[in-house]
């Protein structure tokens, strides 16, 4: 996991990172910034791997708010975290990728559920491995938008990018010669749900249920008469469980 964290304190700085140190894994990295222009430089040069960016809102040089911006453009996927010591700004600080704010005289607090809540979305976006005849691959879990079955094959509809501001969402399909059956051995189904016979589909891209279940991406999958309801109730947890 590779945590991020900009404050024009210094002080406060190494406060949040030595917080941020007692739930650190094997494999963490932890980075610190004083200087908000040149996290700014190096995010729009490097586009290093991020999976949570801890921020300060107000920062002389680029705000936190001004940086929140540049990270929903070049990152498809990450998490903010806003710090602060003004109540005030929290209700501007929020967008898709925030998943929180904390009042810095509670940071080491309460850091430690948010870490928790971002380490738990890092083990949803596992690979699972696949055989196809004499062919071994791996897929990104998290990628995988819906699995139909065409007669012995099964034709994955996969992700090749989704940025969840802009609603930009690009789709490449993959056929196997694997059962539905053994997709559902591999893959995490709190995830997924078999909606009917012939048809797998990833929570995370469900944009809505009505009489079909309709995905981000345009695509309409028919329900069974008997499930609509159901359906909408695990979707409602699904949404729930991620809020």
């Amino acid at each position: 996991m590779n945590i991020v964290i900009c404050d024009d304190s210094e002080i406060l700085l190494n406060m949040m990172v030595k917080g941020c140190e007692k739930y650190k894994q094997p494999g963490d990295n932890i980075e610190g910034y004083v200087s908000s222009k040149q996290l700014k430089e190096i995010l729009l040069e490097k586009k290093p791997e991020v999976d949570l960016f801890i921020l300060d809102i107000d920062m002389s040089e680029v705000n936190g708010m001004e940086l929140k911006d540049i990270i929903s453009q070049i990152y498809e996927e990450t998490n903010i975290v806003f710090a602060t010591d003004y109540a005030s700004y929290m209700p501007e600080a929020f967008g898709k990728k925030v998943i929180g704010f904390l009042l810095k005289k509670d940071f080491e607090d309460r850091i430690g559920e948010m870490i928790a809540k971002v380490r738990e979305e890092l083990s949803n976006d596992r690979k699972i491995q696949i055989t196809d005849g004499q062919e071994k691959e791996e897929l990104f879990q998290k990628r995988i938008l819906s699995i139909s079955a065409q007669r012995v094959y099964s034709v994955i509809r996969y992700v090749e990018y989704y940025n969840a501001d802009t609603g930009e969402l690009r789709v490449t399909e993959k056929t196997y010669r694997i059962p539905l059956r053994e997709w559902e051995e591999k893959l995490e189904m709190k995830e997924f749900c078999r909606i009917n016979r012939s048809t797998i589909v990833s929570w995370r891209y469900v944009k809505n249920i009505s009489d079909k279940i309709n995905m981000k991406n345009g695509d309409s999958y028919r329900i069974p008469a008997g499930k609509k309801r159901n359906l909408r109730e695990m979707f409602m947890n699904y949404i729930v469980s991620r809020s």
